[in-house]
């Protein structure tokens, strides 16, 4: 009788509490690591893909006699080369459709994507777009309403919001059409770029090619970023920067910490501006926490998804993530610099 009654007894309410409060730490315990797990496994496919990524870059140099990737084209320079760029369905995109003025063909990325077997997940995986069937919307719309169909905007997401920002004001060019003796041809930015005298009295600044057009042109290939995770950012603080979602939208450019002699961005907490630390910033770029960044200007910086660090791709091929701070040294990102503060004059 005594035993049937003890074989019945349940869990009293203080029983129940104590194994829900053991589950809870557990699952506290738990969540954090699977958290950081999942962030480490978005980091490796995001490695993967910029690898890819470089690889096409590649596979296009090795398609146009071994010319590195133009950055962007503006629209009179396609108009002036007669070049046509498609869609993944063999649609001709136009240089600056009339809807918006915006030139979708200008970036880098629809001249990639056909090395990338039209892969937009290489591009757009943050997005989360594997299953996205583009081929698929573009024979469905109807390309004569382009202000409500949504592939139009897909276009203009595909052009200027990849994951990655290409190198572009360096490697390749940004190309326009210029006054040249009364002609107008195409030159990329800073084809005239002059460096100065390196302090010697009277002496005269001596002009430079600091823009890469070919690839057998790099000369320390291991060393030269090609493409890294990147957003267009207005200046913002440290703080902000590391409050950037996962998702935030990328861009199809990356700027250096100085584009000509202007600061675009820095370590966080980095000291005074360039123009008041002696040999031209370079403590300015390079000082501070080398974790994150502070955005001078409205510019395209490198950003750390996931993980923090950023996800790089050099000119040799290699690829992997790093902190931030070990970006700021302009010899990753100019060909013929010399020096971390490199900075040359328009």
């Amino acid at each position: 009788m005594n035993r049937r009654c003890g074989a019945n007894r349940g869990f009293t309410i203080v029983e129940i509490m104590v194994v829900i409060s053991i589950i809870a730490v557990l699952l506290g315990l738990l969540l954090p690591a699977l958290s950081g797990v999942k962030k480490r496994s978005r980091k490796a496919q995001e490695i993967n893909a910029i690898r890819q990524v470089g690889l096409a870059w590649n596979l296009y140099a090795n398609a146009n006699n071994g010319a590195a990737l133009p950055g962007y084209l503006e629209t009179a320079v396609q108009e002036h080369w007669k070049v046509g760029y498609e869609y993944p369905d063999g649609t001709t995109i136009p240089p600056a459709p009339n809807y918006t003025g915006d030139n979708i063909a200008g970036p880098w990325t629809w001249r990639l994507l056909p090395h990338l077997d039209n892969a937009l997940v290489m591009l757009h995986g943050y997005r989360d777009l594997i299953s996205h069937d583009l081929v698929q919307d573009w024979q469905n719309a109807d390309l004569s309403d382009p202000y409500t169909q949504s592939i139009r905007l897909v276009a203009e997401l595909v052009a200027t919001e990849p994951a990655f920002g290409y190198n572009a004001y360096y490697v390749g060019g940004w190309w326009a059409m210029v006054d040249f003796n009364g002609t107008l041809i195409p030159r990329y930015r800073f084809y005239g770029a002059t460096i100065p005298s390196f302090g010697t009295p009277g002496g005269s600044p001596r002009r430079v090619s600091v823009v890469v057009r070919s690839v057998a042109q790099i000369r320390r290939s291991s060393e030269l970023v090609i493409f890294c995770s990147s957003a267009e950012l207005p200046p913002m603080t440290a703080l902000q920067y590391h409050k950037l979602q996962d998702n935030v939208p990328g861009s199809h450019l990356v700027i250096p910490p100085f584009l000509a002699e202007e600061l675009q961005w820095k370590t966080a907490g980095a000291g005074p501006g360039p123009g008041s630390v002696p040999g031209g910033g370079i403590s300015v770029a390079g000082s501070g926490d080398p974790s994150t960044l502070e955005v001078v200007v409205d510019t395209s910086a490198p950003i750390g998804r996931y993980t923090g660090n950023v996800a790089v791709l050099y000119a040799d091929g290699h690829s992997n993530s790093q902190t931030p701070g070990t970006l700021v040294d302009q010899r990753k990102w100019i060909n013929i610099a010399d020096q971390g503060g490199f900075q040359h004059q328009k």
